[in-house]
């Protein structure tokens, strides 16, 4: 059982998380500064592996499906609330896996994810995590309040920028690979 000393010291990697989530999301195809054409580069897959990290870790913690006892997960802050449905359809998850920490024959090098979907959902879910957390909390975990601050501004930025884009794509339907 984790302590609240222990959750406390956690709050700032779980805000890190959430920042460099949107962060990555935003370099990639369809996100607020894109900077990489359609070819695949080391920068591109550099920026689209980091974010697929930080998307896993994120959707563990608010999905509430760590495996180990020093996991740390949003259950833990929130009890009965928690968890919620993972941010990924179908095979998502393994797909990241064998991107990410597996060498097989089934990881697929021209793999699609559909980064910004993944991004908003997960966006959303911290969001709401850190609105019930504060409805809560005594102060104590102000870094996870910081980064929701973060995480709205670049929603709200996410929001006009897909009502400006003049190419008729829809952001969920923007996908991008390695």
């Amino acid at each position: 059982m984790l302590t609240k000393d222990d959750l406390e010291a956690a709050a700032e990697a779980v805000a890190y998380e959430a920042k460099m989530l949107c962060f990555t999301a935003s370099a990639l195809p369809g996100g607020l500064a894109e900077r990489f054409g359609d070819e695949p580069t080391f920068e591109r897959n550099a920026f689209l592996e980091s974010f697929l990290l930080h998307a896993r870790v994120l959707d563990e913690f608010l999905s509430s499906t760590g495996r180990r006892a020093s996991d740390v997960v949003a259950a833990h802050y929130i009890p009965g609330e928690y968890p919620i449905p993972t941010a990924f359809i179908g095979n998502e998850r393994s797909a990241i896996d064998r991107q990410l920490a597996h060498l097989t024959t089934m990881r697929r090098m021209g793999k699609n994810f559909r980064v910004q979907r993944i991004a908003l959902t997960l966006a959303a879910g911290y969001l709401d995590f850190a609105r019930q957390l504060f409805a809560r909390d005594d102060g104590t975990y102000w870094v996870i309040a910081e980064a929701a601050a973060d995480v709205r501004e670049w929603l709200d930025a996410m929001a006009q920028h897909r009502a400006a884009r003049s190419d008729g794509v829809a952001i969920e339907d923007v996908y991008t690979g390695s």
